[in-house]
């Protein structure tokens, strides 16, 4: 579109000087005849509709700078070089080139060989009237050189807000490089096509945070015969406790997720994480009430005796009465830190993330079985015989954690993914504790050995061993609410090298109750680590960005 303004040339300074009261009411005549072109030339670009739509390159930020126009009279009265600045460009603009000049009025497309020149950020709401402040009389607009930042932006985040909003300024531009300090353009954020990396007028939002309900499936301890009703090879023995797993029940807990963005472009971001499954018990117990005989099966290796598969006994007819208390715990937390930079933006996004990984697995197993005698064959008639064995192992991981994080949004439903693995040590602790107390007759006796915790294997036993820790993370999100996603889906946490605690515990039940014992070194202990695994499906509130 082209505008075409037609001036009446002075052809005669002498009859122009004439018609005039003298050289000052010429120079204010022309200085205001200037202004209103300029001021006509804003408005019809406003109402221009070929200037409404999104510039390409985001927008750009303009200062002005005000250029003398007065100048000196000469002796005849007329201000020399004030006719020929007339043909001079006054405006100069990206997309569509504006030149005003006394003759005529131009817009047509720019050069692309020429650098974009900036333009304003402004309130959408604000319009230009005559009662803004008057621009200068004669404006020289300067194209940029290649030295000169220009500050764009194409990021889509920035370019789609209301905030946006293009407007001519009749002015020189001028460049901000303050988007270098945000790290910006060092961080990669010109190679994703934001072209200098625009900072927003309006700070973006710089937290984001999701609240999740987890329920938890452990993998669970698989414990070895603890209660029976004879010894293991007795093919009439029935096994009331063992070869089963423990801790595997469904537990609820929660994951809190607290991140920052580290830069405008929202191309680089710090996030940390804490989740946590709350205690799951187990527990098992059993009285003569219920079941005549009650056993607690080993294998004797007592010295001086040939080894062979042999019960403690708990209770049996006319034997003796009893009672057994199993009680067992777990629990399960962790968390991480993790610094995330941008590295794809076209279908979704694609983020590296790095940083440090903790996690913890502690179990406790805990026997007590109770018997009174009430024949002389088992002890003193009347006699009290209590047994305890304990069992308390840690898992401590410390390590550097690797992984990528995806997202993809498509109207209401989003899709994220993570996958990180983590390499570090796991310092693993057992603590074992045995004991046997005896009451007859009022005298009370402890002695510091239990049945499969005795004098060969109590005690605090730790070690440090190279340990992997891969996650894997599946998010669907609904935009339910404004600014918050409701969220559900799926978690995989592994742990390898793991000491749970029937790990601890002697693998063939083989003790020796001789004190101290002299020959077999039994129950041993040894770290019998496995790979542990702890799966979720989860459902919470995601605060979008």
């Amino acid at each position: 579109m082209k505008f075409h303004v037609e001036n009446e040339p002075i052809r005669d300074v002498e009859q122009a000087r004439a018609s005039r009261p003298n050289g000052s009411m010429t120079t204010l005549c022309l200085c205001f005849g200037f202004v209103a072109i300029a001021l006509n030339a804003v408005q019809v670009s406003a109402q221009n509709p070929l200037r409404q739509r999104t510039p390409d390159r985001g927008s750009y930020r303009v200062n002005h700078q005000e250029h003398q126009v007065a100048e000196s009279l000469d002796s005849t009265g007329t201000a020399p070089g004030l006719i020929e600045r007339v043909s001079e460009p006054v405006v100069k603009l990206v997309d569509h080139q504006v030149e005003i000049n006394s003759a005529t009025l131009t817009q047509a497309p720019l050069d692309s060989s020429q650098p974009p020149l900036p333009m304003p950020l402004t309130d959408p709401n604000h319009v230009a009237s005559p009662s803004d402040s008057a621009a200068p009389a004669s404006v020289v607009s300067s194209q940029p050189t290649a030295s000169q930042h220009t500050l764009g932006c194409g990021c889509t985040k920035c370019k789609n807000t209301q905030y946006f909003t293009p407007e001519i300024v009749i002015a020189d531009p001028s460049y901000d490089n303050s988007c270098d300090s945000f790290g910006c353009d060092s961080g990669g954020c010109d190679s994703m096509g934001c072209n200098g990396c625009w900072r927003c007028f309006v700070q973006p939002k710089k937290f984001f945070w999701s609240a999740e309900l987890m329920l938890y499936f452990r993998k669970g301890s698989r414990l070895p015969p603890l209660v029976s009703t004879g010894a293991l090879d007795d093919a009439n023995t029935t096994i009331l406790l063992g070869n089963e797993h423990w801790f595997r029940e469904a537990q609820a807990g929660a994951r809190i997720t607290l991140g920052t963005w580290l830069d405008n472009c929202k191309d680089r971001h710090v996030v940390g994480r804490f989740w946590f499954s709350g205690d799951v018990s187990n527990g098992f117990s059993l009285n003569s009430g219920q079941q005549a005989l009650i056993a607690r099966p080993f294998f004797n290796v007592t010295d001086g005796e040939t080894p062979a598969q042999d019960t403690l006994i708990v209770s049996e007819t006319g034997l003796a009465t009893g009672d057994i208390t199993v009680i067992g715990d777990s629990r399960v937390f962790g968390g991480d830190i993790s610094f995330r930079q941008l590295t794809y933006n076209q279908i979704g996004t694609v983020d590296w993330l790095y940083g440090y990984q903790f996690m913890r697995l502690d179990q406790s197993l805990h026997l007590n079985n109770r018997s009174i005698s009430l024949d002389s064959s088992f002890a003193d008639v009347g006699a009290v015989l209590e047994t305890t064995d304990s069992f308390g192992v840690e898992n401590e991981f410390h390590g550097a954690q690797f992984g990528a994080v995806t997202n993809y949004r498509q109207d209401h439903w989003s899709l994220s993914t993570m996958f990180k693995i983590a390499f570090g040590a796991v310092t693993r602790r057992a603590n074992l504790r045995g004991e046997t107390f005896i009451s007859n007759g009022g005298v009370n006796v402890t002695d510091p050995n239990g049945l499969l915790v005795r004098s060969t294997n109590a005690g605090q036993h730790s070690d440090t061993t190279f340990g992997v820790v891969p996650e894997l993370s599946l998010s669907v999100g609904w935009h339910r609410f404004p600014a918050v996603d409701v969220t559900f889906g799926y978690d995989l946490v592994v742990m390898t090298d793991a000491l749970d605690v029937s790990g601890a515990i002697d693998p063939g039940l083989a003790s020796n109750l001789a004190d101290p014992a002299v020959g077999s070194q039994s129950p041993a202990f040894s770290f019998r680590s496995d790979t542990y695994y702890l799966q979720s499906i989860h459902f919470g509130l995601a605060y979008i960005y």
